[in-house]
């Protein structure tokens, strides 16, 4: 869970959802990455890495998969 300059949360347990401050969910996507690490820059990028056992499409087409577990790394911007 990461918080933001304007009291909103990005919680990525499951899929990342952003709350505001209230605990009101402001949207979610069904992006969910195994053994995730969250991060938010002070420009709003949503930075995110994890590990894929499999082919994993992050909604811009299927990422290659190497075999056994291949590191992930995901940059969203505001």
């Amino acid at each position: 869970m990461v918080g933001d300059a304007d009291g909103n949360l990005l919680v990525a347990a499951g899929p990342l959802s952003k709350l505001d401050a209230s605990g009101t969910e402001l949207w979610t996507t069904p992006l969910s990455i195994p053994g995730i690490g969250l991060s938010l820059s002070p420009l709003g990028t949503i930075g995110l890495t994890g590990t894929m056992s499999r082919a994993w499409d992050s909604g811009a087409g299927p990422l290659p998969y190497a075999g056994a577990e291949d590191i992930v790394v995901v940059a969203f911007s505001p």
